[in-house]
């Protein structure tokens, strides 16, 4: 066995040690004082895939699928699903707990040890849930990128390149190098698409009180404008280096493609 391919493996093992090790560890407390647990499966697998997605977001290309392009583009397609039941799990959860359901779970424990465990449980289980959502929509995006970039390994755009040499000290200096970024019709469109779906839905979320679906608008924003990134202008996103100036360069290049100042086909006019 080559000695790269056994660190791999080495670290594999440690990392499959230390999720079910921080799992036991976790509902250590719930188990010794309430053995017939409920929720412990589910609360098992929000910890489990909030530790493992988080590690596979950073340490992707470390990991036995790093360079398997299909089984990527397999698994981001999975990964709809699994947020789709992350979420629905999240609601479920701070439902039960709303309604007193936890409460009455652990209604024969005295009260100090039940009072203990609902404030426990009802913070680490929220936690994990809403990491394993987070890491699971961010891991989503990690995969696209991760296919891009081994796709176009060796390929270098003079703008990329201006990209990671100059550091933009202000939103003006900026905004005509993120224009620059943003000379693909298809890229511009869909940009636009994308930031009027999270206008859109942000609208809707204060209307109607809907507070949960804001887990909805980094989808639909960032969605849209990386496949134009990755797809169409090839290119990566200015938001990895500069998050603020791009969310706020967004917006701007939007409400003047809106207005005309700017055009969806930025090839055939001179832009100021």
């Amino acid at each position: 066995m080559q000695p790269k391919r056994f660190s791999a493996i080495t670290l594999e093992l440690f990392w499959w040690f230390f999720t079910f090790g921080l799992i036991a560890l976790v509902l250590f407390p719930v188990y010794y004082y309430f053995p017939a647990y409920s929720l412990g499966v589910g609360n098992a697998f929000a910890i489990f895939i909030a530790i493992t997605l988080t590690r596979f977001i950073f340490f992707l290309k470390y990991t036995f699928f790093g360079k398997m392009q299909q089984l990527k583009i397999a698994l981001f397609f999975l990964m709809m699903p699994v947020i789709f039941i992350l979420k629905n799990q999240l609601f479920s959860f701070m439902g039960y707990v709303h309604d007193g359901g936890l409460l009455t779970e652990l209604s024969s424990l005295e009260y100090t040890k039940q009072y203990f465990l609902v404030r426990y449980i009802r913070s680490e289980y929220s936690f994990f849930l809403f990491a394993s959502l987070f890491s699971a929509i961010i891991f989503t995006f990690r995969l696209l990128q991760s296919v891009w970039l081994l796709k176009n390994r060796g390929r270098v755009w003079s703008s990329n390149l201006n990209f990671m040499q100059k550091k933009y000290q202000s939103l003006k200096e900026f905004f005509p190098f993120y224009l620059s970024q943003h000379e693909n019709t298809t890229c511009r469109i869909l940009h636009f698409i994308g930031t009027f779906l999270v206008l859109l839905l942000f609208v809707f979320i204060l209307w109607t009180a809907q507070y949960k679906l804001f887990w909805s608008l980094p989808i639909a924003g960032y969605g849209f404008a990386w496949v134009g990134h990755f797809f169409f202008e090839k290119n990566k996103p200015a938001t990895f280096q500069y998050p603020l100036y791009s969310l706020t360069s967004d917006f701007i290049m939007f409400f003047q493609l809106l207005t005309g100042k700017i055009s969806f086909y930025p090839s055939s006019t001179k832009e100021r």
